[in-house]
């Protein structure tokens, strides 16, 4: 066998120095898929959790009583968590440095901000309607609960007429304030659930009360208008006076929520827009998810192909190491 010539010596130095760059670059890529791999975890668990939020905001604007106490205070909840991600997930898209975020990601970010602005602006326009929305809420319970003890006042003194022999027309009449009564509380059965009224709800609610004020006013004074003539006998007077007495707070909480109208039909133009642009911030957010996620499994491949590379290198120089020593052994051999 010959011996080896200088430039056998050189190339093989050569090789076994591009061995060893090759295993520090895959090393540094290693290293470098691995902490920006934890960075993108980082951002997937803030993603998902900005996701969930976003479906559970989505579900609560498809509620069945989105006027009651507990929906708002969910509602604030959410707009509070929210805020407090978009906003980390914004100011760590925009950091510069070593680890810093593909453009596309930072891009899908400045997307999922954008849109919860808006979203953030409706559900805001929703939460300012709280005070005057449970106002409306206790005032139908109040009526709902007072309803009631009008009406036992009302169904005794139909049994007193009917008992003394008073005339028809005033039987008729008392007994059709039990059937208004009874058509206010179905009227406000459903927003006392926190249900949002109909548009023509509140104005038949609104007549509904009026007549029945102007009824009990004139079976006691007489009601020219209603053709209505004054009761007469102490004991009907008494009951009577006993459902008077009642109905002022039905007047005064009817009012609360008559004044409360523009603002409870407004809330479902409010809802209507919240829903959409709620489901607009869950599609862009599943979407930063996805290419996070795309990302992640990027990082992951580029960490397996280095690690292979690595490997290779390591074997290639161990490889050269032995031709080397092999070689030293034979030139050192006596002829």
């Amino acid at each position: 066998m010959s011996d080896p010539t200088p430039n056998d010596h050189r190339s093989g130095r050569a090789l076994r120095i591009a061995a060893i760059f090759a295993i520090a670059a895959a090393m540094f890529t290693v290293g470098y898929t691995t902490l920006q791999g934890r960075v993108v975890v980082r951002y997937l668990a803030e993603a998902g959790a900005q996701h969930r939020l976003a479906q559970r905001l989505h579900d609560l604007t498809r509620t069945a009583a989105p006027a009651r106490a507990g929906t708002y205070t969910t509602l604030d909840m959410l707009r509070g968590r929210l805020e407090a991600i978009t906003s980390r997930l914004g100011s760590g898209g925009r950091e510069g440095g070593f680890l810093v975020l593909p453009g596309s990601i930072r891009r899908q970010i400045g997307i999922v901000e954008g849109q919860w602005d808006a979203t953030g602006q409706t559900l805001d326009a929703f939460l300012d309607t709280r005070a005057t929305t449970q106002a409306a809420l206790s005032g139908a319970r109040i009526i709902a609960s007072a309803l009631p003890r009008l009406t036992e006042r009302l169904d005794e003194l139909v049994q007193v007429l009917v008992r003394n022999g008073a005339e028809r027309r005033q039987i008729h009449v008392v007994a059709r304030q039990l059937m208004l009564a009874q058509r206010i509380t179905g009227l406000l059965q459903g927003l006392a659930a926190g249900r949002l009224p109909r548009p023509g709800t509140l104005d038949q609610f609104g007549r509904d009360v009026a007549l029945y004020g102007q009824v009990l006013e004139g079976l006691g004074r007489g009601g020219p208008g209603l053709d209505l003539e004054p009761l007469q006998g102490p004991e009907a007077r008494a009951r009577l006076r006993e459902a008077q007495a009642l109905y002022p707070s039905v007047s005064e909480q009817a009012n609360a929520i008559l004044a409360a109208t523009p603002t409870l039909l407004g809330m479902g133009q409010t809802l209507k827009a919240l829903r959409i642009r709620s489901g607009r911030l869950l599609t862009r957010s599943a979407r930063l998810t996805a290419a996070l996620l795309a990302h992640d499994r990027v990082l992951h491949s580029l960490g397996a192909i280095a690690l292979l590379l690595c490997a290779l290198a390591g074997l290639a120089r161990v490889w050269m190491g032995r031709g080397a020593s092999h070689a030293r052994s034979e030139a050192d051999d006596p002829p």
